[in-house]
């Protein structure tokens, strides 16, 4: 056999497969594919044998039985639904709020022609309507329910009205002898008292549509009104007085107290990417959903001892007030917007007429409440305030993230700050003949800088992100800091004394002209406790703070990243109890407590999918 007798059979084999294609009508493969099969042919032996294995392999694979795949959990099966069948539904919605740019060519739209430019045209003009109108929203004086309502559906704005008018005709919340004994008996046996207390669902409600940043009720026996404010501006009325009515009564005739209310679904039924499900809950005339800022809201409060008024602070650089008897949301402060300047977080002592706010550069202001006035139109560079205020824009250097003022002296603040230190300040300098504003009419706020005198500060690891006053008796501060402690003081020293000689010292120093140096700030002593804790939430939870109890004395609660709610004994310094339940499967970073201690506490945790969990007595309503 020679060598060229394998060449001739393949020769003769080519030929015959060419005369059976000719009579069937078949092309040959290279009029189709042209050079691809010419780079083909010069390919070497050894691609050509790598191609055909390679082509049988995916031949096998093609006709292989699929594999049986293991059933799903429901929180996998949750899971691959958000990324597909939820997307599908969610996409038309996201497409009309947001119109997706896409390709001129993909359009069939000349690119680099006078169409191009008429689409850049169309898209610019597009976000600047966004932007005017956002402007417009954060500098309107006025808002009625109509304008700052989520979504007015079934006339949700006539019922919000009806919710407030009772609001602002409830009484505040009245202590007596029985109610201070049963607190003192609460305070005694914390790890008894809350683990009364059971969640009233099978799964978290959504009560806001984004991350959950600040919560907090209105302070009157007479009402369960739950407000919470989001990462998206969103400010939610929650009634649930009814809700824990029925979870008292199912709780007397011994039914479960996990049994649904009746009321419609909150949401559409469906599990989201965090494993909670939006329970048939939340009747349509008991949530009510508004717009009245533009960015998120850092803090939600009402005015102590009074439902009728609401205050929420916005990191649209904002003070917007809630008034129940009129149904409007008023501006009460706008800061410049050329800064980008937030405000962070606000307190007032009851009583008292005067708002304090911090902001995200450091600064301190007040507001009067006491004085409106029209102030003129403000610009991007300046202020306005429909009130008499005053306001230091850099009293510390970092972000002042909290902000208290002491219940039973109102001239001392308390805040905290990025620049690992909380600070004590006395503001009686900053009232009395001192006007809080300058000439009607103007846009520039006063600055008050130098007239708050430091009294102490102290001492933190990392950025303090919260320090409040014990809110009864205002002798105990609790603060918390990113070096994963809470800090605990029991007794603060008295520091009048040394605040007087410092200014009248300051005050000396100025009249002969020379400098006003303060001297040396009075350090606090070291925490009564400190408390580990994992502070360190990161960037998609909110911050956690640990708030004291607001009825009892010796009592803090704080969410926790193990996905619970821990109660500190603030007298021994430890954690002696713990809110949990299975259904809990996102970290519950916000806690708000009811104020009133007439009838059982009710607390509420909620989450960053601006979900929340109810937790009510398990037991008989005394």
């Amino acid at each position: 056999m020679d060598d060229d007798y394998f060449e001739r059979q393949r020769q003769e084999n080519l030929r015959r497969n060419a005369d059976l294609f000719a009579s069937l009508g078949i092309k040959r493969a290279s009029s189709v594919l042209g050079s691809s099969t010419e780079s083909s042919r010069s390919a070497s032996p050894v691609a050509k044998k790598a191609a055909a294995a390679a082509a049988a392999k995916a031949k096998a694979k093609a006709k292989a039985k699929p594999r049986a795949t293991k059933t799903a959990s429901p929180a996998t099966a949750k899971r691959k639904r958000g990324a597909s069948d939820d997307a599908e539904t969610s996409a038309p919605a996201s497409a009309e709020a947001t119109p997706r740019r896409t390709s001129l060519r993909i359009r069939g739209l000349d690119p680099s022609g006078k169409e191009a430019e008429k689409a850049l045209a169309e898209q610019e003009e597009a976000a600047a309507k966004v932007v005017e109108a956002k402007q417009q929203r954060r500098s309107a004086r006025i808002l009625s329910l109509e304008d700052a309502l989520r979504e007015d559906r079934d006339g949700n704005a006539g019922r919000a009205a009806e919710l407030m008018k009772g609001l602002a005709s409830v009484g505040s919340i009245v202590d007596d002898d029985e109610e201070e004994e049963a607190r003192k008996d609460a305070s005694g046996e914390l790890a008894a008292h809350f683990g009364k207390l059971a969640t009233r669902h099978s799964a978290a409600v959504r009560v806001v549509p984004s991350r959950i940043y600040s919560m907090e009720f209105a302070p009157t026996d007479d009402k369960m009104l739950l407000c919470a404010g989001d990462k998206e501006g969103t400010l939610a009325l929650w009634d649930l007085t009814e809700h824990y009515n029925d979870a008292v009564d199912a709780a007397r005739g011994g039914e479960s107290s996990k049994a649904p209310a009746k009321s419609i679904r909150s949401g559409d039924g469906h599990e989201d990417e965090d494993g909670d499900m939006d329970e048939a809950m939340v009747a349509s005339d008991k949530l009510f959903s508004f717009t009245p800022h533009t960015e998120g809201l850092s803090q939600v409060m009402f005015a102590p001892g009074r439902a009728d008024r609401l205050f929420s602070a916005s990191y649209d650089g904002t003070l917007r007030i809630l008034d129940m008897a009129t149904q409007t949301f008023s501006n009460a402060l706008i800061l410049p917007s050329a800064s980008r300047t937030t405000v962070q977080s606000m307190d007032m002592a009851a009583g008292e007429s005067h708002l304090w706010f911090s902001t995200s550069d450091g600064g301190v202001g007040v507001v009067d409440l006491r004085a409106p006035f029209a102030s003129a139109p403000s610009d991007s560079n300046t202020a306005r305030c429909d009130y008499q205020a005053a306001w230091t824009p850099s009293l510390l250097d970092k972000k002042i993230g909290c902000i208290s003022v002491n219940p039973a002296t109102p001239t001392r603040l308390l805040v905290s700050s990025n620049d690992t230190t909380m600070r004590i300040f006395d503001s009686r300098w900053s009232f009395g003949a001192r006007s809080l504003a300058p000439t009607k009419g103007a846009t520039a706020l006063a600055d008050i800088g130098d007239a708050l005198t430091e009294m102490a500060w102290g001492k933190h690891g990392y950025s303090c992100t919260a320090a409040y006053w014990q809110p009864r008796t205002g002798t105990g501060i609790i603060s918390t800091c990113y070096d994963n402690y809470v800090r605990v003081w029991n007794e603060i020293p008295d520091l009048t004394a040394a605040v007087d000689a410092k200014r009248k010292s300051r005050d000396l120093s100025a009249s002969k002209g020379e400098g006003t140096d303060d001297g040396d700030d009075v350090e606090l002593p070291e925490p009564s406790h400190k408390i580990s804790h994992n502070n360190k939430t990161g960037k998609w939870v909110t911050t956690l703070k640990a708030k004291w109890h607001p009825t009892l004395t010796n009592c803090a609660l704080i969410g926790n990243m193990n996905r619970n709610v821990n109660v500190i004994d603030t007298a021994r310094g430890r954690i002696v109890a713990t809110l949990d339940d299975d259904s809990m499967t996102a970290v519950p970073a916000v806690v708000a407590v009811h104020p009133s201690a007439r009838r059982p506490n009710i607390v509420v945790s909620g989450n960053a999918s601006g979900k929340c969990h109810v937790w009510v007595p398990a037991g008989e309503r005394e």
